[in-house]
């Protein structure tokens, strides 16, 4: 899991890539500063205004969250999207590249279509679910 959370790292430097996945830290302060700007009577300059038009926060069962404005799709910080490309994977019953890639777009907004970084993180999902499988059978067996 360390190393998927390194190379997500990697990949996220790289500026020509067209997502969002913020780590925990900047995912909690986007979400606090949405919350500020949200209560706030106080005019917002230009960086708060777009920021307040690409995003929204959302409340789901007590849990706050920071989703697309104008829709109800939650945005992933990276110590998430592991799991939930790996739910994806499973529920999908273990599909390939292109069929994740878009049921990834249906439930998540963090990530654009045909994204180097989606690619390269369902690559190293599907890596790690079956290294992880075949150590889990070795010791069975």
């Amino acid at each position: 899991m360390e190393q998927f959370h390194k190379r997500v790292e990697h990949l996220c430097q790289d500026e020509n890539l067209n997502c969002s996945v913020f780590t925990k830290k900047t995912y909690d302060q986007l979400l606090e500063q949405l919350k500020i700007l949200k209560d706030s009577a106080a005019c917002p300059d230009s960086s708060e205004r777009s920021r307040l038009k690409r995003f929204a926060v959302q409340t789901v069962g007590g849990y706050e969250r920071v989703v697309k404005n104008g829709t109800n799709l939650p945005f992933l910080h990276m110590e998430n999207v592991f799991n939930a490309l790996h739910q994806i994977h499973v529920q999908l019953k273990h599909p390939g590249r292109t069929v994740m890639e878009k049921e990834m777009r249906t439930k998540y907004a963090s990530v654009a279509r045909g994204s180097a970084l989606l690619k390269s993180l369902i690559r190293l999902t599907k890596y790690n679910y079956f290294h992880r499988e075949r150590k889990a059978l070795s010791i069975i067996y």
